[in-house]
């Protein structure tokens, strides 16, 4: 909760000035992380943080690789951690491996809180929560209530648009519960209880590939999803409810209480995308060298709306992080087009065999043999996996994974499934 002082000093903000420096729509997890970079960057910036929910963050669990984030994040980015493992864990009906790379993650709270005490805390930094925005230009936002924001520049973090998230893409859908539980039969659990099961595949698997994913908060509080990647968006929660208690009775757990749900479905997609931002900053202007204005002549789109994550994976929170060290390094101003496009074309270029691998695994291989890539992607070393999740793959890192012990013919669609008929 806000003292008096400062929600006096927010509310006198709010009747005599709608001038920014940034404007930002979203208070999402690329929203904050941009607020956060700036102000970190440039604590006399003049910040608006437009949030369509009562908080920040919505219901999400963030989870990353520590070591993947940009160095030049820490001082702002590390309040933001919930949770730290130092290894994770991932189970296959072959085997059960340890890796011995961190693990972290960041929660909707933990998020709302630092994010509402730093732009609070700021001189100039205002946040106007549950007052969508209905439209934006590159200068100006006007929200549901009729007050219009006027910005040098103008970032758009809503998200994806619905209808265009699955195009040319496979997804990877879940729902998880965050709840109080009891260890009572240690002998069945079957994996390491103080640190991340990432995923465990011995369940039974149908519409493509299924698996858990279990974050230990605490000895008595999980994260547990149920995950699938699968060719189609739709999913039942009630039903996947059930399934996750009944795996968690299997392997010696007692649910006690829900404390909380999280659901969603991520793209994975095998085509190049479109150019996400005005074409003076990506695309074909992009891949011609030329020179951009600055201010740009849009709204500059954040994350999942601009093209900003793991094509592999659907994640974005590292991606986010070197959009945001970019936008903070040239605070309170607009970065150069340029410097954006090469951080651009870079994640382009790294990505290219990330969507090669994904039209493998949707539309190559046959549905029910997508745990076979898995486990035998998982079979490979560590720092092969690392460099796969980091974007950053090495230069031998697709003749290994291509043809070191190929994947059986048999996987691949132009041949019958095992035991199919016709």
């Amino acid at each position: 909760m806000k003292d008096q002082a400062s929600e006096a000093r927010r509310n006198g903000r709010s009747r005599c000035c709608n001038k920014y420096d940034y404007v930002i729509v979203g208070g999402g997890l690329h929203g904050s992380l941009a607020a956060l970079s700036i102000l970190h960057n440039s604590p006399h910036a003049r910040i608006a943080l437009i949030e369509k929910e009562a908080a920040l963050g919505g219901s999400h669990t963030w989870s990353f690789f520590p070591h993947h984030i940009h160095p030049e994040s820490a001082p702002w980015f590390a309040d933001l951690i919930y949770k730290s493992w130092p290894g994770h864990q991932v189970l296959f009906p072959g085997f059960h491996r340890k890796l011995s790379c961190g693990y972290a993650s960041i929660t909707s709270e933990s998020l709302h809180r630092v994010v509402m005490e730093m732009v609070e805390g700021s001189v100039n930094g205002e946040i106007f929560l549950g007052d969508p925005a209905v439209r934006l230009t590159s200068d100006r936002v006007v929200l549901k209530s009729g007050a219009v924001l006027r910005g040098r520049l103008v970032l758009d973090g809503r998200g994806q648009p619905e209808n265009e998230v699955f195009k040319g893409a496979g997804v990877q859908k879940f729902y998880g519960v965050e709840a109080e539980v009891e260890l009572v039969d240690k002998t069945r659990l079957g994996f390491d209880p103080t640190q991340p099961c990432l995923m465990d595949a011995t369940v039974k698997g149908w519409d493509g590939y299924r698996f858990f994913y279990i974050l230990p908060f605490a000895a008595e509080r999980w994260l547990v999803e149920e995950t699938f990647f699968s060719d189609e968006a739709d999913f039942d929660n009630g039903e996947s409810r059930k399934r996750i208690e009944r795996y968690l009775h299997k392997r010696g757990v007692r649910l006690k209480d829900v404390l909380r749900e999280e659901s969603g479905a991520l793209a994975m997609p095998w085509r190049n995308p479109a150019p996400c931002n005005d074409a003076r900053l990506t695309g074909d202007y992009a891949e011609a060298g030329a020179s951009y204005p600055s201010p740009y002549p849009s709204p500059f789109k954040l994350g999942l709306r601009g093209g900003w994550y793991h094509p592999a994976t659907g994640y974005s929170l590292v991606q986010g992080v070197e959009v945001a060290v970019l936008l903070g390094k040239y605070a309170p101003h607009a970065p150069p087009g340029e410097e954006i496009c090469a951080l651009r074309k870079g994640l382009a270029r790294r990505s290219r065999f990330m969507r090669f691998l994904n039209w493998m695994l949707f539309r190559a291989v046959h549905p029910g043999k997508r745990l076979n890539l898995m486990e035998r992607f998982y079979g490979f070393s560590e720092g092969l996996i690392d460099r796969y999740y980091a974007c950053r793959p090495g230069r031998f890192d697709p003749w290994m994974l291509l043809f070191w012990k190929p994947p059986h013919p048999r996987y691949f669609k132009i041949l019958p499934e095992k035991g199919s008929h016709g």
